[in-house]
């Protein structure tokens, strides 16, 4: 989409205040047989970091595991990840493995993963299925904070390599191994950071007023789901906050355009906040807003 923008103030002052508090940060990957609810993981790689000031990540100490998943890998597996059956073969199972991962993972105050909601299920399936429990701590997702601070203008996608080759484009790793994405992990989260810490909202912008606002599906495409808004300038729908992307965007028009270039989202994120939150139970940000009043929808259509 040409025109998106998300709101870094959201969530900056929770992250900036989770890395001055913590003294010790775990960077972690894993590499997996598949991404559905049965698979398992075949590699665990994760670093502890110092946070030191200007929020540089120290070495302080590293796991890299092979993990036997006790079935055949498939040949796209094995072509992305370049773990094979007969590497694994040698491998001890997660049963053997699992008390010296949680074990590894107790020893910091705060995690960090590039798509937390994927390897953090895969970690959750090893602690069920082994009757662990898994530690639990503050977690940043680092893409999400990718999406964040680096705009879709700018980049192809957020993949961890794409990211990185556009903040470092010197840079080599080798991809889809654990460690390496974990190194890879670690250094984009430091421009991350910075980049939080030194954001200035743009003083240039108008505000405007939001009059309403209504959550909407497109019957065509049920992913396309969107907050459109009235505003006191432009036209129903102009600008929209897209729920799936966590972002603000608008209308393929050359008046919704404009419009988005001039105007202060920020104010128009909390002032979508005060006129809708206080209707639902523990809405605290827009997202949980966005959720809360698709509830609502579904509810009114059943």
């Amino acid at each position: 989409m040409k025109y998106s923008w998300r709101n870094m103030e959201r969530y900056r002052d929770k992250y900036l205040d989770l890395m001055s508090r913590s003294g010790s940060l775990i960077v972690l990957d894993t590499e997996t047989t598949g991404i559905g609810a049965k698979a398992k993981v075949i590699q665990f790689a994760a670093i502890r970091y110092k946070i030191k000031d200007n929020f540089s990540l120290e070495e302080d100490a590293a796991v890299n595991i092979l993990i036997n998943p006790g079935e055949k890998l498939s040949e796209k597996i094995v072509e992305i990840t370049g773990i094979s059956d007969e590497v694994l073969s040698y491998a001890r199972t997660e049963k053997e493995e699992v008390d010296d991962i949680f074990s590894f993972l107790e020893t910091a105050d705060l995690y960090a993963i590039y798509n937390k909601p994927f390897d953090t299920r895969m970690l959750q399936g090893m602690a069920e299925r082994c009757e662990r429990r898994m530690p639990v701590r503050p977690c940043l997702d680092v893409l999400d904070m990718a999406r964040d601070c680096v705009s879709k203008a700018d980049v192809e996608n957020h993949k961890l390599s794409t990211i990185l080759g556009h903040l470092y484009p010197e840079d080599q790793y080798t991809f889809h191994d654990a460690y390496e994405d974990v190194r890879a992990t670690a250094k984009v989260l430091e421009n991350l950071m910075r980049r939080y810490r030194d954001y200035k909202r743009p003083e240039d912008k108008i505000q405007v007023t939001l009059n309403w606002a209504s959550y909407n599906v497109n019957p065509h495409n049920k992913r396309m789901v969107r907050i459109k808004t009235n505003l006191s300038a432009g036209e129903y729908g102009d600008i929209f906050y897209n729920i799936e992307t966590r972002s603000w965007s608008c209308a393929a028009t050359r008046r919704a355009e404009k419009l988005f270039q001039r105007i202060d989202l920020v104010d128009l994120e909390r002032q979508m906040m005060k006129k809708y939150a206080w209707k639902y139970k523990d809405v605290d940000d827009i997202d949980m807003l966005a959720k809360a009043m698709g509830e609502e929808k579904k509810k009114k259509k059943a």
